[in-house]
């Protein structure tokens, strides 16, 4: 996964995953946008289910999974939750990831439009401001800086024909990028 998004540990996605009792519903709604873009990105599935669901000899083992089964569910999942009322990394992950998927359906509205909320999400938790990350542990620090910078990229070229006006600033974050992972 660290080759397709940077901004990913799989160490801890595949923890919330063991623990599908007590995971909280902005990381289950990540984890579904994450899926949605991967398979849609890497076109894991098709446009019509892969089994006939009718076919009670299946049980409960097939999902239906086509190309939009992912983003659905994290659009519902997502309609669920006050994604204002508190702004965090999964949250602004989640935009970002709804943001690929639909670009990779060629949905450009709606990919401007979590494209947009994406980077609401950088400036609400502060990550255009330079001196935030002085105050971070530098595993943190590191990862917001990555979480930002791949935001500044998608915001600049994006080719959606909706694309609003650029609003991050380019800032010096080489301070905080370490080359540990």
């Amino acid at each position: 996964m660290f080759p397709i998004w940077p901004v990913v540990r799989p160490k801890d996605l595949l923890e919330a995953c063991t623990e599908c009792e007590s995971i909280l519903p902005r990381r289950y709604c990540l984890l579904l946008a994450l899926s949605a873009a991967t398979s849609i990105q890497l076109k894991l599935a098709s446009n019509h289910l892969l089994a006939d669901l009718s076919d009670e000899s299946l049980g409960e083992v097939v999902a239906p999974y086509t190309t939009d089964y992912f983003l659905n569910e994290a659009i519902k999942a997502r309609n669920a939750l006050n994604i204002a009322e508190t702004p965090d990394v999964d949250t602004l992950l989640t935009s970002c990831f709804l943001f690929s998927a639909y670009a990779n359906l060629g949905r450009s509205n709606e990919a401007w439009f979590y494209l947009s909320q994406t980077v609401s999400f950088v400036i609400a938790l502060q990550l255009n401001d330079e001196t935030i990350y002085s105050i971070l542990v530098p595993e943190e620090a590191e990862m917001k800086c990555r979480i930002f910078w791949m935001v500044f990229i998608l915001e600049r070229f994006d080719e959606c024909p909706t694309a609003c006006n650029i609003c991050l600033p380019l800032i010096e974050h080489t301070a905080f990028i370490t080359n540990d992972q």
